[in-house]
């Protein structure tokens, strides 16, 4: 990779000669290295917004390159050969999307001082604005709010048709990346990627102090100064009117903004109903393992319970034939003893659930609640 030594006045004709994108593509350097080193040296660079008014043929601020005390050191470039491969690996998800959108002479990315034909959307938002009257509210006063029906904008009545002219570029740049508006309930949508995203054009309000002989007070007026502002969504965005540009200057930053936040939405989006899928399949399985063990139980207690029947019926009929033999051994085996032991043979039959006996005169089926903890007074039949 061959090398090239730069004077700093050469290094200052050069970055005025065409953008630090098409620099960074002739030098093994990206835009953002090309920056620092001018800093380093005090070069000045065009500001936002030059390369595009050139385009249009609109007058641009050329800045004089300032004078130093040593300007005799030389600055150092690497050449990048030809061929070699041109890789935007080095800069980030933002500033590639915003290269491309620069790069792009399709879209219109400046606001022009003329609009021939408005997108439908600002020609109803107009009609709207038109005869509406300024807000008294504190933290709206003196802007005019654009009804539910309409673009979303609040703005003095001086600053209407520049809030107009910037969203209609805005949504005609919207619109030319395939992406699309709506309104719903009040609120302004730009649907990027099948993802809602909320936006609001807004001037803000200024708080301007008035003095009433010993007491003062405050007043609010509208600043002038217009924002477009990303709702509900964390982190907050917002682009604003600045002291070296304006609002209408960040067309690029906010397309890209826009673009890798629907983007970044969509990602945790589908994360999260994977997650939530994942977890609706773990919860499944979960409540299929515990109805199974549930169903286990169950079963085991049915078993449980059926042997432990038939181990009393069997233990009931041993004590009758005990109470039998004995009576018989006694020769007292009377008829009420003979209807008893009759009475007893039934019931075990009845606990037992081997046999046939399964319902009782009385009782109806056998039923565990039968065996109650406190026994019985003894009596060995009644």
């Amino acid at each position: 990779m061959s090398k090239e030594k730069l004077t700093r006045k050469q290094l200052y004709d050069l970055v005025w000669s065409k953008p630090l994108t098409k620099l960074a593509k002739e030098y093994a350097i990206s835009d953002t290295g090309l920056r620092k080193i001018c800093k380093k040296h005090n070069i000045p660079l065009p500001k936002l917004g030059h390369w595009q008014k050139l385009q249009y043929g609109k007058k641009v601020v050329i800045i004089a390159l300032p004078k130093i005390k040593d300007d005799t050191s030389l600055i150092e470039l690497s050449i990048r050969k030809e061929g070699e491969e041109n890789s935007n690996s080095y800069l980030s998800d933002y500033h590639k999307l915003k290269k491309e959108i620069e790069n792009d002479k399709t879209l219109k990315t400046t606001v022009p001082d003329k609009i021939s034909k408005y997108d439908p959307l600002i020609t109803l938002a107009r009609k709207d604005l038109q005869n509406k009257e300024p807000s008294n509210w504190r933290n709206s006063k003196g802007l005019i709010i654009s009804s539910s029906d309409v673009l979303n904008i609040e703005v003095s009545k001086s600053n209407v048709k520049r809030a107009l002219k910037f969203l209609d570029t805005l949504i005609k740049l919207l619109k030319k990346r395939g992406h699309e508006i709506k309104i719903d309930n009040g609120k302004t949508y730009a649907i990027i990627n099948n993802e809602e995203l909320e936006l609001r054009c807004r001037e803000t309000i200024k708080r301007v102090k008035i003095e009433r002989n010993s007491w003062e007070s405050y007043d609010y007026t509208p600043s002038g100064r217009l924002t477009l502002r990303l709702e509900n969504n964390y982190p907050n965005k917002e682009w604003k009117d600045g002291n070296k540009r304006k609002l209408e200057d960040q067309l690029p930053n906010i397309l890209t903004s826009l673009e890798l936040r629907s983007k970044k939405i969509k990602k945790e989006r589908i994360e999260r109903e994977e997650a939530q899928k994942q977890y609706e399949i773990e919860r499944q399985k979960k409540e299929l393992l515990k109805q199974k063990i549930d169903n286990e139980l169950e079963s085991f207690k049915k078993l449980y319970f059926a042997t432990e029947l038939h181990h009393k019926a069997n233990v009931m009929r041993n004590y009758i034939n005990k109470v039998k033999e004995k009576a018989i051994q006694k020769n007292d085996l009377t008829v009420q003893l003979t209807e008893w032991i009759d009475w007893a043979s039934k019931k075990a039959d009845w606990v037992d659930p081997l046999t046939d006996y399964n319902e009782d005169e009385l009782l109806g089926e056998f039923e565990d609640k039968y065996f109650e903890k406190e026994k019985p007074k003894y009596s060995w039949y009644s």
